[in-house]
């Protein structure tokens, strides 16, 4: 029985290393620029703000707030990261979530 508790245990260690992460954002408390980056492309529909990064973050890069109230960062220079942010300060009209 202990054997079986320690498997379920070490499994469950090693599935939160890999699970994925990106969708909490990673700063550094210091200066607030992102450490790690989403790779997710984030719906438009989802994003409730978008804010840069402070100028002296080395990648630039956003933050993506979401209806759900996550902060989650991406670097600023991806395509799919500046259609997000044009389409948001246009001001388009988002269609809903499913």
């Amino acid at each position: 029985m202990k054997m079986l508790v320690i498997l379920v245990l070490l499994g469950l260690a090693c599935f939160s290393h890999i699970a994925p992460s990106d969708a909490v954002i990673h700063r550094d408390p210091k200066d607030d620029c992102c450490v790690k980056f989403s790779s997710n492309k984030i719906p438009l529909c989802r994003v409730t703000s978008i804010t840069p990064t402070s100028s002296t973050c080395t990648p630039k890069a956003v933050v993506f707030t979401t209806v759900a109230n996550k902060t989650i960062c991406a670097l600023a220079n991806q395509h799919w990261v500046m259609s997000r942010i044009a389409a948001f300060q246009s001001g388009a009209p988002r269609k809903t979530c499913p």
